[in-house]
């Protein structure tokens, strides 16, 4: 009976019409990142220096640590692209799982892969700037098609290529941005592959990934935007209900 629904996404629209609710009265509004936050700043080398970030092509990941993250998969693809000595996964975070991965990190001698504890939300925009690749990983779940990870909008405003590892609608975000890579989520083998590829891409093509994801973030997903299309769907249920 509800003269107007936001959602988060275009997956939870489909999966709303699909149950009957009329198309018409569902908005899509996306989660935003705090841009005062997070934003590209120069890379400090003395902070790579002390985590161990330093000369490295670092794919960071940042957040929970849990089962829905799957990170044993990003282990196995830690392996596979082994070979390549500059190439290291870095998770930043904590969660359920971190004990099991860095159990796993020992018992495979895996050196390419590193922890950092969580860190405050104020100093995040100084890990990403050390990073090549921020990683957004979730298995492979239906549930998860419809999702937007909240740290896809933060590394987006950042302005650092994004490999995402999740699949629908968290993944066309990235592609319509010109963002970043894709990889399908769960398989370790096409993970590598794209950590691969954008490890030989010129830093010019990632620079323009990063200033993309940016753009789009300005255009799109930050708290002014989003406070905007829910002003003007406030303002519509009025006039409509008049």
């Amino acid at each position: 009976k509800s003269a107007a629904i936001s959602v988060l996404s275009p997956g939870f629209k489909k999966h709303l019409i699909m149950k009957g609710v009329n198309g018409r009265k569902i908005h899509i509004i996306y989660n935003w990142a705090d841009g005062g936050v997070y934003r590209p700043i120069i890379r400090e080398e003395q902070l790579a220096h002390k985590w161990g970030m330093k000369g490295r092509f670092n794919v960071v990941f940042a957040g929970n640590m849990g089962p829905p993250q799957g990170l044993h998969n990003v282990l196995e693809a830690a392996r596979l692209v082994s070979d390549a000595s500059r190439i290291q996964f870095v998770f930043i975070g904590d969660g359920i799982d971190k004990d099991s991965l860095i159990k796993a990190v020992r018992s495979h001698n895996l050196q390419n892969v590193r922890f950092i504890s969580r860190q405050p939300v104020s100093k995040m925009p100084g890990f990403y700037a050390l990073a090549d690749v921020l990683l957004v990983h979730l298995i492979d779940e239906s549930l998860f098609e419809i999702t937007i990870p909240g740290k896809t909008q933060a590394y987006m405003a950042c302005g650092k290529p994004i490999l995402m590892s999740v699949k629908g609608d968290a993944a066309n975000l990235v592609i319509e941005a010109g963002a970043g890579l894709v990889a399908r989520p769960s398989d370790p083998v096409d993970l590598a592959n794209a950590v691969r590829v954008l490890y030989k891409m010129p830093l010019e093509q990632r620079t323009t990934m990063g200033a993309n994801g940016r753009k789009y973030f300005l255009e799109n997903l930050t708290i002014e935007r989003s406070l905007d299309k829910y002003e003007t769907l406030f303002q519509k249920v009025i006039v409509d209900n008049q």
